[in-house]
């Protein structure tokens, strides 16, 4: 070996190593072979998991080992051993999820060194004899020959052991791999041939195959069932195939080859198993009926699939008997079920499929009928429909890849009842062989009802199926059912073709006959309800038609006869009109015929009290006659001489029969009558004698019922004779509507010619008048009333008093015996009859209305019944009545002074008070007056000492003075009786403080005055005379005016110690020849001019003429020529000049009249405003300041007019500039500031402007105000115009769809003492604002004129033309406004449109009286800003700035000061 010789031999001894010699070792568990020759080294090791699971490793493969020892005490001898050890080890292949799975390779044979392989897959390890070759095991040794014995043993004790400690998830799984090793006979060779038959002989003997779910128990496998399903074992449960068969089914998880399940004993699941399993079944008694018809029907299919799985080749080992054989077997059992519920085999007899089998849907259960098929051989239903367990069951399993429907179950179960001899008989020939002759038997009748049901409900059911036979037999079928079938009534078994029969409710009859009938007995024999329960709830409709098609009906039937007539005097139409011929011998009538109608007729007429049952049998007529029996009503009759008569149409004995009864309800008196006797319910019977007439009742509906009845249309005058005799005998009260009696007195007024004189007799001989309780809208109305006597009723009564009158006068006996003088019980009839007050007052002589001793009457009445407040809103309407006659001037005043000696000398206390109570005009202790001032009333306390106060509108009260409704419309009345106002008791005095100069104020009205007397004279000429009577002009001649710093009145009653608890604030206040007028509203015209008009309409103010002449006042302050207020005077308002004769009330109209100052809210302000403005003259010498002068600048020379407007100007401006500040929060009121975003010219001309907004959005705005916005603080901290909270002003505006950039002033400039701006002050062309336009003065005009235009469409039609006025419509007003809105109340609103072009423009110019004109309106002011946009664009864009004086105040938008272009050093100091 030195030498390099034999080295390769050595290398292959130790290559010829393998790790599974370290599986049989004891304490050596690594060998390393290191070959120095070829520098290799190999590893073998060994490492115990536990369990006998063992590792080896070798170089970098593993391999798992199940090694299993056993020591033996040898029972043969040999020299110097006493036990040896034997040893088994099994390889195995890990998997995936742990478990562990046999390793299918043969294994060699260990006798301590590995000898050879004998075909086994597992390694046997024991002491072995060996031959000197060790090449095989010693045959002839008797060592190893025990040896072999004992490896069977060790086998067995191995599973056990691999079960336990191999298994890691499934018992089953272990116990495959463990099986996997056993060896087969023929696979083993040599020496341990014989090993395979002794293993296997002990398996059979032990319990080593595990049971499902038995929870790892095992059993015999000889008595284990393999090859089974979730269906097979669905089918035969656990223990069903214990108690019948004694076995158990083998663990799912166990698989096992067919040859070793073989070999072991276990049994295959197939067809043996299910004939052993039905062989068992049916020996035991009642066993099979416990297992039902659901369980037969999945046995057969259970029996089809493994035949199916047999003959595919599926189950390779199949039981000795084949299919045929096992059949043969099977036809033995008594395990079919027949129809009645028996079992029998198909060797005892013929067996049938029914045609309800084939029946999917429609098939109903077998039970249904068991009695007919008791007499037929036939498979029952239930075996061939799975159930749906069965279904569920044999939809599992691996074999089923899709699940068989119930009729491929259905197909399946009868495939396997064919092979064992049942054949196919449809329900076509159940019919045609076995029921219909069933029929005509005698003894058929004597039957159980129930199974004659049967038999007919077999027949309507199969013709609900589609069944081919019968679209060629169904006729045939039918006529022999409708002659011959018997069916089950109400009133039992009845051969349909000797009886009629009809439908009951149940089956789809809407005629209750039973309701009819009640207790009346007619034979009516309708179907049972029994039939129904054959058919799904879904097809009673097809029950119904099988029966319409055998001749049951829902009512009666008529039938077709042909009689002969020779004598009609003596047939049913001896009434009716034939053409009869002279030589006729008789009449052949081809007739309808009904049998049942004159037995119900008959029946019902027997019993009067019965009426209710004929009014329904006469509305079943209604209803049907039209779609069935209207054919029935004639018949044709033609004479018996020749055949060929031409036939003629009379009468039938159906309806003639139904007319000779005494069967119909009158709706009059509830009573039975013939058809003649009664009236048909239509418009021209109806509309005279109403609801209550003799009417068939109820209601017929078909005309063609009503002339087959013979029922009356039409009304004669005797029969409204009769009405009203039945009225006067029923009593006065009666229930019609009014309606139908303005139809019978229009009949009466129309048909009353020549009997006028008998008709009026009569008429005056009964009540005949009728009132009804309550008017209804509708006057078809049905209502309850009575009948009067013509001199108990009156055409009119507005006031509702002789209602509630009556009405108590009628509730109460005691109040008739209060007023026994009660004469007056009148029923007004305008208003229940008003077209026909010439038939009442012209014809009756019916009373027109009440006069004032009726209405006195009705007063002292009510007085006498009621509190005030129970009937105020009749009293009052008497007061209106009356008031209206002297309105009306039916009424003079020589009648009224009556009225008011009535009303003394009867001392009537007919006038309520607020004190609920009644009073007289006589009263001594109090005065009487009513209540013409609300809030002076409030001022008082304790009046009730002194006066009472009459109501004279509705829901006044002392506690809620303020409630009522008006009271212009009784004031006629209340004045003709000379009741004072409660202004009247009472007078005012005056408190006054503080005077001032009051020629403005004084001016202004007499520059009024004339307006005021054109308006008079043409809107009040009976007013003006008067006025001129008086020498109206001397009083406006007297009258003084006096202006004051604060006003007040505070009132005294004339007659008591009573003086109002405050004092009134007044603005203006006419006291005798004085007007006071407060400074606050000197220039408050419209209060001015409202007190004013106090002096010319009796001390009571007029809006109208107060609003005409603020009007003209607001256009001529606000610059309008004094031709342009002439030309609205005149043509807007249809005021025409006065004549030349006419005496004009203006005193002195070429003086100077200056306009009011602005007033003061209160003395200390009126000083500091008045300090102010000398210390501003001080300050500017060479500046004039004036107030605004009245007349306008109009009325002055071209000179004056110059001058006029530089002082206004300056003066406009320093007044709204101080105004400005006056608004500010105290801590800003020292502080100028002066918004300097623009500069440019400045420009005393104005203009339409062009530029948009540039804070506004381009796309369109909204022409809706701007919201009002809520007043905001400004924060001292912030400058010129920005909100305090700028999220404040986006809300506000996006409620107006406008959106607001952020707002930032580009400059400000503080103007003081301390800085005075310089004379040399130059303004660049670049910082200006311009002013002016290219366009000329026209085309401006037309622009102004066209946004004018456009803002008056819009609130046109928003408020309606009626309340939108356009000033500038026709010429140029020069108002302050544009458009005026009236919405009816004493605010108006004013308009002021500025119009531009350009998009661009957010600055326009607005003059100081504009802006004075807007502060002084407030919220009543608004600018719309008219965006035209360029000459292509048709659509305008507008913007609405509602109350602008305030929007400044909250820095929305801002004013700016333009500085003229010559800048004077004095001028702009004057501005510090």
């Amino acid at each position: 070996m030195l030498q390099g010789v034999g080295m390769k031999d050595v290398t292959a001894m130790f290559n010829d190593l393998h790790p599974t010699l370290l599986l049989f070792l004891h304490k050596l568990r690594r060998i390393i072979v290191r070959n120095d020759v070829t520098h290799s080294v190999c590893h073998m090791e060994r490492l115990d998991i536990g369990n006998n699971l063992v590792k080896l490793t070798y170089g970098a493969s593993t391999s798992t080992w199940f090694v299993v020892w056993k020591k033996l005490e040898a029972s043969i001898s040999r020299a110097g051993i006493t036990s040896t050890e034997l040893a088994l080890a099994f390889p195995l292949s890990e998997l995936p999820d742990g478990s562990y799975d046999a390793y299918m390779e043969q294994q060699k044979v260990f006798a301590f060194l590995p000898l050879r392989t004998y075909g086994l897959r597992f390694i046997i390890q024991g002491d072995f004899i060996l031959p000197s070759s060790r090449e095989a095991v010693d045959h002839n040794s008797a060592w190893n020959q025990w040896l072999l014995s004992e490896i069977p043993g060790l086998f067995l004790e191995a599973a056990d052991s691999f079960r336990m400690r191999v298994a890691v998830k499934a018992l089953g799984t272990a116990i495959t791999s463990y099986m996997k090793f056993v060896p087969m006979e023929g696979e083993v060779v040599g020496f341990f041939s014989s090993l395979p038959r002794m293993i296997l002989s002990g398996l059979r003997a032990v319990p080593c195959l595990p049971i499902q779910d038995g929870e790892g128990a095992c059993a015999l496998p000889c008595v284990l069932l393999k090859g089974w399903d979730e269906a097979a074992r669905s089918l035969i449960p656990d223990y069903l195939l214990l108690e019948h068969l004694g076995m158990r089914y083998l663990d799912k998880g166990v698989a096992l080859s067919d040859a070793l399940a073989s070999s072991l004993g276990v049994q295959v699941y197939g067809l043996g198993t299910l004939l052993n399993i039905m062989k068992s079944v049916c020996t035991r008694k009642g066993c099979l009926q416990s297992l039902g018809f659901n369980w037969i029907h999945c046995w057969l299919l259970e029996w089809h699939r493994c035949a199916s799985s047999s003959q595919q080749g599926l189950h390779k080992f199949v039981q000795e008997d084949t299919e045929m054989d096992m059949l043969k077997a099977l036809q033995s059992l008594p395990f079919i079920a027949l129809s009645n519920g028996t079992f029998t085999s198909s060797m005892e007899g013929p067996l049938w499929f029914t045609d309800s089998i084939a029946d999917e849907e429609a098939s109903p259960h077998m039970k249904m009928f068991s009695l007919l098929y008791s007499d037929l051989r036939t498979v029952h239903p239930e075996i061939l429909q799975c159930g749906a367990n069965c279904s569920d069951t044999h939809s599992k399993g691996p074999r089923s890849t899709l699940s068989p429907t119930p009729a491929e179950n259905a197909v399946n179960v009868k495939s396997v009842l064919v092979k064992l001899g049942v054949s196919q008989l449809s329900a076509h020939e159940v019919i045609k062989v076995h029921i219909l002759p069933k029929f005509l038997e005698h003894d058929f009748t004597e039957k159980d009802e129930v199974q004659v049901v049967q038999y007919l409900a077999f027949v309507m059911l199969h013709f609900c199926s589609d069944c081919r036979k019968c679209t060629v037999d169904k006729n045939s079928i039918v006529k022999k059912l409708q002659k011959d079938s018997m069916i089950l009534t109400s009133t039992g078994l009845i051969r349909l073709g000797k009886s009629f029969i009809h439908f009951p409710v149940e089956l789809g009859n809407k005629i209750n006959m039973k309701e009819i009938f009640n207790d009346v007995k007619i034979f009516w024999p309708e179907i049972d309800p029994i039939y129904l329960q054959f058919l799904p709830s879904h097809w009673s409709n097809h029950c119904r038609s099988f029966f319409e098609g055998l001749g049951v009906t829902d009512f009666l039937q008529v039938v077709p006869v042909e009689k002969t007539v020779y004598d009609k005097s003596l047939s049913i139409w001896k009434d009716s009109s034939w053409e009869i011929e002279c030589n006729s011998k008789g009449w052949i009538v081809e007739d309808w015929e009904c049998s049942e109608v004159s037995d119900i007729l008959e029946a019902l007429c027997q019993f009067p009290e019965k009426h209710d049952q004929c009014a329904k049998l006469l509305s079943v007529l209604d209803m049907l006659w039209k779609d069935q029996y209207c054919q029935f009503s004639g018949s044709t009759y033609r004479s018996m001489v020749g055949i060929s008569q031409e036939k003629k149409v009379t009468e039938s004995t159906f309806v003639l029969t139904m007319r000779q009864f005494s069967w119909i309800k009158s709706g009059q008196d509830k009573k039975l009558h013939q058809p003649a006797e009664l009236f048909h319910r239509c418009d021209a019977v109806e509309s005279l004698l109403g609801s209550q007439g003799p009417y068939a009742m109820p209601q017929v509906q078909s005309m063609g019922l009503v002339k087959a009845l013979g029922l009356r249309t039409s009304v004669s005058i005797n029969d409204v004779y009769e009405l009203f005799g039945r009225w006067n005998s029923s009593g006065r009260s009666y229930e019609a509507s009014v309606a139908q009696m303005v139809r019978i007195y229009s009949f009466l007024w129309t048909e009353i010619g020549a009997q006028q004189e008998a008709v009026l007799k009569l008429l005056d001989s009964f009540p005949c008048i009728f009132v009804p309780e309550m008017l209804h809208t509708n006057s078809e109305t049905i209502s309850r009333g009575e009948f009067y006597h013509l001199a108990d009723v009156s055409w009119s009564d507005a006031t509702g008093s002789l209602d509630i009158l009556d009405a108590h006068l009628q509730a109460s006996e005691m109040a008739r015996e209060k007023a026994p003088g009660c004469t007056f019980s009148l029923k007004p009839l305008s208003k229940v009859y008003p077209s026909l007050r010439a038939f009442f007052v012209g014809i009756l002589c019916v009373q027109e209305q009440p006069d004032f001793d009726g209405y006195l009457s009705i007063l002292q009445q009510i007085s006498a019944f009621f509190s005030p407040h129970e009937a105020m809103e009749q009293v009052l309407g008497i007061f209106s009545a009356l008031s209206a006659e002297i309105e009306s001037g039916r009424v003079n005043t020589e009648d009224q002074a009556q009225w008011k000696s009535k009303l003394l000398s009867t001392g009537a206390r007919i006038f309520p008070t607020i004190q609920d109570t009644w009073i007289s005009l006589n009263e001594k202790n109090k005065s009487i007056c009513w209540c013409d001032d609300l809030d002076l009333l409030k001022d008082f306390s304790d009046l009730e000492k002194y006066i009472d106060f009459i109501v004279i509108s509705n829901g006044q009260q002392m506690k809620n003075p303020e409630a009522g409704n008006g009271y212009s419309s009784n004031i006629s009345l209340i004045s003709s009786l000379d009741i004072p106002r409660f202004s009247e008791l009472v007078e005012p005095e005056v408190i006054a403080y503080g005077t001032h100069n009051n020629e403005q104020s004084k001016k202004l009205l007499l520059w009024s005055f004339p307006y005021a007397q054109r308006y008079i004279k043409q809107l009040h000429p009976d007013l003006y005379e008067m006025l001129t009577k008086t020498k109206i002009e001397d009083c406006l001649r007297k009258l003084e005016v006096m202006v004051v710093d604060q006003l007040f009145i505070r009132y005294r009653l004339r007659r008591g110690l009573a003086w109002s608890s405050q004092r009134r604030s007044q603005s203006c206040l006419l006291q005798a020849d004085t007007l006071y007028v407060s400074l606050s509203n000197a220039q408050n015209y419209s209060a001015l001019y409202l007190e004013l008009s106090r002096l010319f309409f009796s001390k009571q103010a007029n809006s109208p003429l107060a609003n005409f002449l603020h009007l003209i006042t607001l256009m001529a302050e606000a610059g309008s020529s004094e031709s342009s207020i002439e030309t609205f005077v005149c043509s807007g308002q249809g005021i025409l000049p006065l004549s030349d004769v006419e005496v004009s009330w203006a005193r002195d109209p070429n003086s100077e009249i200056r306009t009011p100052d602005r007033g003061c809210t209160n003395a200390s302000a009126y000083l500091e405003r008045y300090r102010v403005l000398q210390e501003a003259h001080r300050k500017t010498p060479n500046l004039k300041f004036s107030s605004n002068v009245w007349p306008p600048h109009s009325s002055l020379t071209p000179a004056e007019t110059k001058k006029r407007k530089e002082d206004d100007f300056w003066d406009d401006s320093r007044q709204m500039f101080m105004e400005v500040l006056e608004d500010l929060e105290p801590g800003l009121k020292n502080t100028t500031l002066v918004s300097a975003k623009y500069s440019g010219t400045l420009k005393s001309t104005t203009g339409s402007d062009e530029s948009l907004p540039s804070f506004l959005d381009k796309g369109d705005f909204s022409s809706e105000p701007v919201s009002t916005f809520e007043e905001k603080q400004i924060d001292s901290t912030h400058s010129g115009y920005v909100s305090k909270s700028s999220s404040s002003i986006e809300t506000a505006v996006n409620l107006s769809c406008l959106e607001l950039e952020s707002l930032k002033p580009l400059g400000i400039l503080e103007v003081n003492d301390d800085k005075k701006v310089s004379s040399g002050a130059k303004f660049s062309q670049r910082d200006r604002m311009n002013l002016s336009s290219e366009m000329t003065d026209q085309q401006l005009e037309l622009i102004g004129h066209s946004g004018e235009a456009i803002v008056f469409q819009h609130l046109v039609s928003k408020h309606g033309i009626s309340r939108v006025k356009w000033l500038n419509q026709d010429t140029e007003s020069g108002a302050p406004f544009d458009i005026i809105i009236d919405e009816g109340t004493a605010q108006q609103e004013f308009v002021e449109v500025k119009t531009t072009r350009s998009l661009d423009k957010d600055w326009f110019e607005i003059s100081v009286r504009e802006w004075e004109f807007a502060r002084q309106k407030g919220p009543r002011f608004t600018i719309f800003r008219v965006f035209l946009g360029n000459s292509e664009s048709s659509s305008a864009r507008l913007l609405q700035l509602l109350d602008p004086a305030r929007l400044c105040r909250d820095r929305v938008i801002q004013l700016a000061l333009i500085l003229p272009q010559n800048e004077s050093p004095d001028l702009l100091a004057s501005l510090t």
